[in-house]
């Protein structure tokens, strides 16, 4: 009778676990953002394993093209000795949804400067491809990159803040413009992976991780270049 009570509590367990635990961290809001004609873009993934903000901030370039206006904070890490589109990464088992991954990540990735609640994250609009979702924020302050440049060089080495908020060392900006001609490269297959390189706002030649470029341009899914641009032209239009 004991040992049927322990099998049974034992199945029970194993079913809450499946039910609950394992299940959340494949979780995502469902965001109800609409483009500029009205058509609703949002709908609920329940596959996602990593997701993150994407800051698209001005570039201080004189032009008339959106694209060149602004660009996306880009951040290296450290101890993948790589630039990182956007500040991302993997979903805790504790995390109710993408949301609160991204507003976590967020923080982490900016050395505790950017705070964004993830009931305000999960509002933006956002991208979507190979169980990433990357939500985009667009700021219109030009001195948006210098303070996260400034904050997260000011916590490298101290022992008294978490080394989740010290992976990333530095920040440059790359142009719309120019994080799209790469991901056409990509989308017709012209550049393989490892070799993702493109110059930034201030000049510097730097190497894009493939994880996350990966996101906006794939040679056997031209989809996420199309939806990745459409969304970036709403956004800064």
């Amino acid at each position: 009778m004991k040992i049927r009570k322990v099998i049974t509590l034992f199945l029970v367990f194993g079913l809450y676990q499946d039910l609950f635990l394992k299940n959340k961290q494949h979780l995502s809001c469902s965001a109800t953002y609409k483009f500029p004609d009205g058509t609703k873009y949002g709908v609920a993934h329940h596959d996602v394993d990593r997701a993150g903000v994407i800051l698209v901030v001005p570039t201080g370039i004189q032009s008339r093209k959106q694209f060149e206006k602004y660009g996306v904070i880009v951040g290296h890490d450290k101890n993948l000795k790589s630039w990182m589109i956007g500040q991302a990464g993997k979903m805790d088992s504790c995390d109710c949804s993408s949301a609160v991954t991204a507003s976590r990540e967020l923080l982490e990735e900016t050395g505790g400067f950017f705070k964004m609640s993830a009931a305000n994250i999960a509002k933006l609009p956002y991208i979507y491809a190979g169980n990433k979702q990357m939500f985009l924020y667009l700021s219109k302050d030009l001195r948006l990159l210098s303070l996260i440049k400034d904050a997260v060089k000011k916590v490298q080495g101290n022992m008294h803040i978490d080394k989740s908020y010290q992976e990333i060392d530095d920040v440059e900006v790359v142009t719309l413009k120019n994080l799209l001609d790469l991901a056409n490269k990509i989308d017709q297959g012209l550049i393989q992976k490892g070799q993702y390189y493109v110059t930034t706002v201030s000049g510097k030649k730097i190497q894009l991780d493939t994880w996350y470029t990966q996101i906006f341009a794939h040679s056997y899914d031209h989809d996420r270049l199309k939806y990745g641009t459409k969304i970036l032209e709403a956004l800064v239009a």
